[in-house]
């Protein structure tokens, strides 16, 4: 009787310790502790995309600092945080405000865009520097010469990528020929870098506050670049909930049931 006993209670304390276990990594992933590529999240988190990596960030108070959200964003990535940017609602944010002044709460989308690589600086002789005088006109034609890149230099691409990615009976020409699932994957990638490489160039002009027509210029051209990018996120998300899933269960027999012999 007492070796029963013991088995018993080795089993109840090897069940606890499990449940234990299971209980500390689901706080883990909750928390967002457990990182990865991509990690879930949940209503209360704040989504940041990165390329094709995505990374859920607890958000419990929106009176954090944009700084504070960045040092965590800098240790989770293991880029320096004047390496990368955050982009939300087609602008990129700036200052230490908390984070609610720039529209964010729990299940907002953000865009990072940086990389190991330390940007050129002013110094850089390699990058070619506008010649147009400061003044508002200058500013008017670099805003139009970097909307004309986008339309003649993106938008072809992202016209053919959407009407690839669009239902069979929506499709339209022109579309990317028999694209394997890996050669959209590269096309979504590149599309979303070009284009968010054009709001960090809007971001980088800055109309003085009394050039009103520059300044209206400027938010529309970054408003038409981040309508492009949420356009292309949500027909690639659209496109991988149709893909078929694969079927796990035991197939139905199509093959006509025998008559019963009597």
């Amino acid at each position: 009787m007492a070796l029963r006993w013991s088995v018993s209670d080795r089993w109840q304390q090897q069940t606890l310790t499990q449940r234990s276990s299971a209980a500390a990594l689901g706080v883990l992933l909750l928390t967002g502790a457990v990182y990865g590529k991509t990690m879930s999240s949940s209503k209360t988190d704040l989504l940041v995309k990165w390329g094709r990596d995505r990374i859920s960030i607890p958000l419990p108070d929106v009176s954090i600092t944009l700084t504070a959200l960045k040092k965590d964003l800098a240790d989770r990535t293991g880029l320096a945080i004047n390496q990368f940017k955050l982009v939300h609602g087609g602008a990129v944010l700036k200052g230490d405000n908390p984070v609610s002044a720039y529209g964010l709460k729990p299940g907002s989308t953000l865009t990072l865009i940086g990389s190991a690589t330390p940007a050129p600086t002013a110094r850089d002789t390699s990058v070619t520097k506008p010649t147009l005088p400061r003044t508002q006109e200058g500013v008017l034609v670099t805003i139009k010469t970097e909307l004309d890149h986008v339309h003649d230099k993106i938008h072809p691409g992202l016209e053919k990528f959407l009407n690839t990615l669009a239902p069979a009976e929506e499709a339209q020409e022109p579309r990317m020929v028999n694209p394997s699932d890996e050669d959209l994957q590269q096309e979504h990638a590149r599309l979303g870098e070009l284009l968010l490489q054009s709001l960090l160039r809007l971001d980088a002009i800055t109309p003085e506050s009394e050039w009103e027509d520059a300044r209206k210029a400027r938010k529309a051209a970054v408003k038409e670049v981040q309508s492009d990018l949420d356009k292309l996120d949500a027909s690639w998300k659209a496109s991988r909930a149709t893909v078929p899933a694969v079927q796990t269960g035991p197939a139905h027999s199509t093959k006509p049931k025998s008559k019963r012999r009597r």
